[in-house]
């Protein structure tokens, strides 16, 4: 069986490629922006140049059974990929038209001549969300068109977004229990606009003021120091970092009060919700904030469309017991994240599970821990059984920037594609100046592990790194392209990276048989490190 909805009438379509599934009837896709480029900057005050983003295409099905699907591009082409590369799929060409057949469930890239307006191809279970959900407080979308605004979700309240259905907005919780968003239909964020006024993060303003009493948490006192984590200064609120309210209406109030950014899907101290199934498409910032929140599952949600400055993927704050997976992630900055915020680093990061996600990097870092890390410990983490199908600066990072102890860290089974046509990143600090990247002269890292104070850093104390294994790890390389580089550092003052381990990495189905060959470089605060084939 395959149930599939068409686009609504309201909604623009892509017309780079029309779709049919097993023989049935054609269509086109959805259309997003992405980003064509890797050029990026800080706030500039303005959101991002249209002429750095192109569109691309995209659309999800659900299936219990191989399906066909054909494909008929609008124009000629020398070269198509199906991505990820683990996945083996060789299609048929017959001059624009292309075949194959998709046996499981995943997320699938189709590129024509490199990466450029893409179709992303999203296949889901079948599911009927509608009669697998139990009680009366159901807020459903069915398919069409709906604009929202921001929804606040109470407890045990279930949101059901069908397929076929595009929602303009964005959902929030404070505080409440069992919380579930499900359906395989598009949470829209683009009616959500970014200024100067608005804030980022919860607390995206200045660590220290005039005159305020701040102590660092190793006790040093920092009154006189003052140190921007943004370039705006506001008016501080009552209470301070590290004891953000938790009660749904302070919380609400400060939000609204320094216009925070909502996203597509907030989530603050809550316990025991579900995301599932959802698309979310074209951020005004990070797409997916849980913070400070316990026992979550986040299952096949797909992140697309995401090209304005700061539009990561999915940013575990402060959060334990967590499970990610089956997801697809595509941002125009880090994708997998796990931060530790100041106003929520009462609360550690733990027992988290990352599996099975399909990862493109439009700039950053693929699977990352940090860069902020405020928090007393990051531990019993897991990344495993992903495909990062594109990077930019690093695909699997540990930025420890901030005090916590980042421990018992494992990435296993991650397979990183790297491809000729990759652009090399570049910073704007000019808003007037053009991109002038070039291909393939800079690749990705495969690992970087570092200890550091730097722009993100808010604990102005450092933690350490240790009691980390990367393991089963496979790497595609184009022809022409060098094995990727891995940097491990530690800092001076006692905060060394220690007991790392490597095992069993491939290249090209070749066993790696030693750090030299891995080109693992390392600094006078890191010690054993070890590479086991």
């Amino acid at each position: 069986m395959i149930k599939y909805v068409l686009p609504p009438a309201s909604e623009t379509v892509s017309h780079d490629f029309k779709i049919s599934l097993n023989n049935g009837e054609a269509f086109f896709p959805y259309k997003a922006r992405v980003s064509a480029m890797p050029y990026n900057t800080v706030w500039p005050g303005r959101q991002r140049p249209l002429d750095q983003t192109e569109t691309a295409s995209f659309y999800s099905f659900s299936t219990n059974e191989p399906t066909l699907v054909t494909l008929v591009a609008d124009k000629d082409f020398d070269e198509c990929i199906i991505r990820p590369l683990s996945k083996k799929i060789t299609p048929e060409i017959d001059g624009r038209t292309i075949s194959f057949t998709i046996e499981k469930h995943g997320q699938y890239l189709i590129e024509l001549d490199g990466f450029h307006n893409a179709l992303h191809l999203f296949v889901d279970p079948i599911r009927d969300f509608v009669e697998e959900t139990s009680g009366d407080d159901v807020i459903y979308y069915g398919p069409g068109v709906h604009k929202v605004g921001n929804i606040i979700l109470k407890s045990n309240q279930t949101v059901i977004i069908d397929s076929g259905a595009v929602v303009y907005g964005s959902f929030s919780a404070v505080s409440a229990n069992n919380v579930k968003i499900l359906g395989y239909g598009i949470i829209d964020g683009s009616l959500e606009k970014r200024d100067d006024g608005t804030l980022l993060l919860p607390c995206d303003r200045d660590i220290a003021y005039p005159g305020d009493n701040v102590i660092a948490v190793d006790g040093t006192d920092y009154t006189d120091w003052k140190y921007h984590y943004t370039t705006k200064v506001i008016t501080p609120p009552t209470f301070r970092y590290g004891d953000l309210p938790h009660e749904e209406e302070p919380l609400l109030s400060y939000l609204k009060k320094y216009r925070t950014l909502y996203g597509n899907i907030r989530l603050y101290y809550c316990t025991n919700c579900e995301i599932n199934g959802v698309v979310c498409r074209d951020s005004s910032t990070f797409c997916i904030i849980p913070a400070a929140c316990n026992n979550l599952l986040i299952d096949y949600v797909k992140t697309v469309g995401m090209w304005r400055y700061n539009s990561d993927g999915i940013d575990l704050f402060n959060c334990s017991n967590v499970t990610v997976r089956n997801c697809f992630l595509r941002n125009f900055d880090d994708c997998m994240v796990l931060k530790g915020i100041k106003g929520f680093d009462k609360n550690n990061m733990e027992n988290i599970l990352i599996q099975g996600l399909t990862v493109w990097c439009d700039w950053g870092r693929a699977l990352e821990i940090g860069a902020e890390t405020c928090a007393d410990y990051y531990r019993n983490i897991i990344f495993e059984d992903c495909d990062i199908v594109h990077g930019t600066h690093i695909m699997m990072d540990i930025q420890n920037g901030d005090r916590a102890d980042v421990y018992n860290i494992l990435f296993r089974n991650i397979r990183c594609e790297y491809t000729n046509r990759q652009l090399s990143d570049s910073y704007q600090s000019d808003m007037n100046a053009p991109y002038e990247g070039t291909v393939n002269t800079q690749q990705p890292l495969l690992v970087k592990m570092h200890d550091y104070c730097g722009t993100f850093s808010t604990d102005l104390l450092l933690g350490s790194i240790h009691d980390v294994t990367i393991e089963d790890i496979t790497v595609y390389l184009e022809d022409g392209i060098e094995i990727p580089e891995s940097v491990i550092n530690g800092a001076e003052g006692g905060h060394d990276t220690y007991n790392i381990t490597f095992r069993n990495i491939l290249v090209n189905g070749k066993k790696i048989e030693s750090s030299e060959e891995a080109r693992i470089r390392t600094n006078e605060f890191t010690h054993d490190v070890h590479f086991l084939i």
